[in-house]
C-alpha cells in the first residue's frame, strides 16, 4: 500500500531548517544584532536546497508554493478569530496611521505602475508584463504569502512566473526591513530620537531568541475545555480549518456563478482565489459573531490562537524564501534591483515624512521604525524592530497599528483588487482598464492628501511647516 507523503515531508525539510535557524541564531551574534527572525534564517537554508538539491532527489518547489499559499490564508483566519479587545479612545492617532498605511499602499502602487510603463517604452530596458510594479507593491507592503497568492491568478492571464516574482520581492521586503530597521534605529538613538540608551538596545540584540531555563516562562495557552472531552488546541485547530472548509466552498459558489458569463466576468471569478485571505479573514470575523452572540465566544482562546498563527507564519516564511526560484533572479536581476531600490526608497522617504507631522509630539520616531518594517516586510517584522525601542509596548504605537490596520484593510481592498485590472486588460485586450487602474490610484492619492492636510491640522501642523519641518519628539524616559 502507497501513501501521498509529498506535503509531511516538504514540512519535515522546514521543520528541520527551523530547528537548524534556531542553533544558529543562537550561537551566532550577526542575526541577533539585525534582530533576523529564524524564519528568514530558514529560508536561507531553504533556498540553495530546493534549487539544486532537492530536484535530484525527486523534491519541487511545487510543495512550498502550496504551503505559502495555505498557511497565509490560515493565518488569516487564526488572527480574525481571537478576541476583539477594547475599543482605543484615541481616535485621531489611528486614524494617523491608517492614513500612512493606505498612503505605502498608494504611492508604492503608483510609482511601480509608473515605472513599469517606463520599461515597457524605453527601448533599451526589458519589456515588462503590466502588473509587474505592483507585484512589487504587493510583496512590500503585504508580504511574501499575499504576493505569491495573487501572483498566482495573474498567470492564468498571462504574467508568467507572477507567483514566484511576488516571492522574490516580498524576500526583498524582508531584507529591506531588517536591515534598513536597525540602521534607522542606531540613527534615532545617535540622534536622541528615542529613549533607550545604547546599553538598552545592544542588550535587545545579543538575545539568542532562546528563554534559559530559570527564566520566567509567559502562558501560550489557556484551557477553555475539558480534557477529557477536547483538547483546547484541538477546539483552536478545528475552528480555524473549519473557517478554511467553509471559505473554500465560498469561493467555489461564488466562481461557479461567475464561470458561466465567460469573459471578463469570469477572469474575475477566477482572480478572487488569488484574495482567498480575504473571504477566509470575513468568515472568521463572522463565526466569531455568532460565537459571541450564542455566549460562547469565551472557547475562542487568544493566546491559543496566537500560538497558531505565529507558527504558521513561522512556516509560511521559511517556505516562501526556500520557494523562490533562482533562475527566475537571474532572468530580470535589472527590474528587480530597480524597482526593489525605488520603492524602498520612496518608503524610506515618504514614512518619515508623513509620521513626523502626523505624530509630531507622539511617539514618532517609535512609529516610524514600526512603519518601516512592516510596510516594507510584515508586521511581525515591524513588531520584532519596535520591541528593540519598546520592549514592553508601553508607547500606544503598536495598538494604534493594530486597530488602523484592522480599519485599513477594509479601506484598500479596492486598490488590491483594482491591481489586477491590468492584468485583466492584458487577456482581454481592454486598454480602458490600464485607465481605470491609473484614474483608481489617483483617486486613493487624493484621499490620502486629505486626510493628511486635515489630520496635521489637528496635530497642530499648520501652513508651510507642514511641508518642510521634520522633527522626531523622543518620549518620556522608561
Amino acid at each position: 500500500m502507497s501513501f501521498e507523503w509529498s506535503l509531511l515531508i516538504d514540512l519535515g525539510i522546514i521543520a528541520a531548517a527551523l530547528c537548524g535557524a534556531t542553533v544558529i541564531r543562537a550561537k551566532v551574534r550577526f542575526f541577533q544584532a539585525y534582530l533576523i527572525p529564524n524564519a528568514i534564517i530558514a529560508g536561507l537554508l531553504l533556498l540553495p536546497f530546493y534549487n539544486w538539491l532537492a530536484p535530484h532527489l525527486g523534491l519541487g518547489r511545487q510543495g512550498l508554493e502550496n504551503l505559502v499559499f495555505h498557511l497565509l490564508n490560515l493565518t488569516f483566519i487564526a488572527i480574525a478569530l481571537r478576541p476583539t479587545p477594547p475599543r482605543p479612545r484615541r481616535s485621531l492617532a489611528v486614524l494617523g496611521t491608517a492614513t500612512v498605511i493606505i498612503s505605502q499602499f498608494t504611492i508604492q502602487g503608483l510609482l511601480g505602475y509608473a515605472v513599469t510603463f517606463l520599461f515597457i517604452g524605453l527601448p533599451l530596458l526589458p519589456a515588462l508584463f503590466p502588473s509587474y510594479g505592483f507585484l512589487a507593491a504587493l510583496g512590500y507592503t503585504l508580504g511574501p504569502g499575499q504576493a505569491f497568492s495573487i501572483g498566482l491568478t495573474w498567470e492564468g492571464q498571462g504574467f508568467a512566473g507572477a507567483g514566484g516574482l511576488g516571492l522574490i520581492f516580498g524576500a526583498v521586503g524582508f531584507l529591506v526591513a531588517c536591515f534598513g530597521g536597525v540602521w534607522l534605529i542606531n540613527l534615532g538613538l545617535r540622534r536622541g530620537y528615542a529613549a533607550l540608551n545604547p546599553a538598552q538596545i545592544r542588550e535587545r540584540r545579543s538575545r539568542s531568541g532562546l528563554r534559559e531555563a530559570h527564566d520566567e516562562q509567559p502562558v501560550g495557552l489557556r484551557q477553555t475545555t475539558r480534557s477529557e472531552a477536547i483538547d483546547t488546541l484541538s477546539l483552536m485547530l478545528a475552528a480555524v480549518f473549519g473557517t478554511y472548509l467553509a471559505t473554500h466552498l465560498l469561493l467555489r459558489a461564488v466562481t461557479g456563478l461567475l464561470l458561466p458569463a465567460g469573459g471578463a466576468v469570469a477572469q474575475v471569478g477566477e482572480s478572487l482565489w488569488g484574495i482567498t485571505f480575504v473571504f477566509g479573514l470575513l468568515l472568521a470575523l463572522l463565526v466569531k459573531a455568532l460565537l459571541g452572540a450564542a455566549g460562547r465566544g469565551y472557547l475562542l482562546e487568544e493566546r491559543g490562537l496566537t500560538r497558531i498563527s505565529g507558527s504558521a507564519v513561522d512556516f509560511m516564511v521559511a517556505a516562501a524564501l526556500g520557494a523562490i526560484p533562482l533562475t527566475l533572479v537571474r532572468a530580470n536581476w535589472l527590474p528587480i534591483v530597480v524597482f526593489a531600490a525605488l520603492l524602498a526608497g520612496a518608503a524610506a522617504v515618504s514614512i518619515r515624512w508623513l509620521a513626523s507631522r502626523l505624530f509630531a509630539h507622539d511617539h514618532a520616531f517609535e512609529r516610524v521604525v514600526l512603519f518601516w518594517g512592516t510596510l516594507t516586510g510584515t508586521l511581525s517584522t515591524g513588531l520584532a524592530l519596535l520591541r528593540a525601542l519598546d520592549p514592553e509596548f508601553k508607547t500606544p504605537a503598536a495598538a494604534d497599528y493594530l486597530y488602523a490596520s484592522a480599519l485599513t484593510f477594509f479601506l484598500v481592498l479596492p486598490l488590491v483588487l483594482i491591481m489586477g485590472f491590468p492584468a485583466l486588460a492584458y487577456a482581454t485586450g481592454n486598454p480602458n482598464l490600464y485607465l481605470v487602474t491609473l484614474a483608481v490610484l489617483l483617486c486613493y492619492l487624493a484621499l490620502v492628501t486629505a486626510g493628511f492636510a486635515l489630520l496635521t491640522r489637528r496635530a497642530g501642523v499648520r501652513g508651510f511647516s507642514a511641508l518642510t519641518r521634520v522633527w522626531f519628539t523622543p518620549p518620556p524616559a522608561r
